[in-house]
């Protein structure tokens, strides 16, 4: 989808893309306007990066609005992101680019996900500072999965994929060990979802367990939208 969206562009046919924060990691694409919903500082960055990227006009437009009826992930560290950008960053306050207000940013936002009048990470190092490496290892999380959940999904229409993919399926429901290649085959098929879109579907039959967390999907996937938890009524064919 992006080398035909690069494709448009370098054409020069009219290309409007709504994607969701994967194309500001570093997808070299170049737009005469970019609208980004409000988002933590470093994003409005990121997605401004994608505007007049190649320096080809005169000027580019960013357009950074609030969605009205816009949810919000829950966790503490995004939160703690969206209260510091909104404190220096905004209309009557500085752009996301001001190095002055970032720093300042980045001050408060580590505050805030701090717990209490502790430094954030503070609990942690006490542990390693006790050689607790299993509390470490509990307690560290490098992304918050308390409220969403991997889920594998067995693209349609190449069939030695999915072939690959339900072997690797197989593999960790076995009883005998299989180690972690498995899992590392199965990475590039993962996606995350709401932890409560995942039990819908669970209960609906559009997703199975498979083990741990971790399960497979069989409900309707799009090729150019992915896999669409609305859409429940709707079973893959085994």
């Amino acid at each position: 989808m992006i080398e035909h969206v690069r494709g448009e562009l370098k054409a020069g046919r009219p290309v409007h893309v709504v994607s969701t924060s994967l194309i500001e990691a570093g997808v070299d694409v170049d737009f005469p306007r970019v609208y980004r919903a409000w988002a933590p500082a470093e994003s409005l960055q990121q997605a401004a990066g994608r505007c007049n990227r190649d320096g080809r006009l005169g000027e580019g437009r960013v357009v950074v609005f609030r969605p009205a009826g816009g949810g919000m992930p829950k966790d503490l560290s995004y939160r703690a992101a969206m209260d510091a950008t909104a404190e220096f960053f905004g209309p009557d306050l500085k752009f996301p680019d001001d190095l002055e207000a970032l720093g300042a940013y980045y001050r408060k936002r580590w505050a805030l996900q701090g717990a209490g009048s502790r430094a954030m990470g503070e609990e942690i190092q006490e542990m390693r500072r006790r050689w607790d490496f299993p509390a470490v290892a509990d307690a560290f999380q490098m992304i918050d999965n308390a409220y969403a959940q991997s889920v594998v999904v067995a693209r349609p229409g190449r069939p030695e994929v999915e072939e690959a993919v339900e072997a690797d399926i197989a593999a960790l429901r076995s009883p005998y060990p299989c180690g972690p290649e498995p899992l590392r085959r199965l990475q590039p098929h993962m996606a995350t979802l709401p932890r409560h879109e995942v039990a819908r579907a669970l209960e609906a039959g559009l997703a199975e367990p498979v083990v741990g967390d971790l399960v497979v999907w069989r409900g309707f996937y799009d090729p150019v939208r992915g896999l669409d938890a609305e859409v429940l009524g709707t079973r893959r064919p085994s």
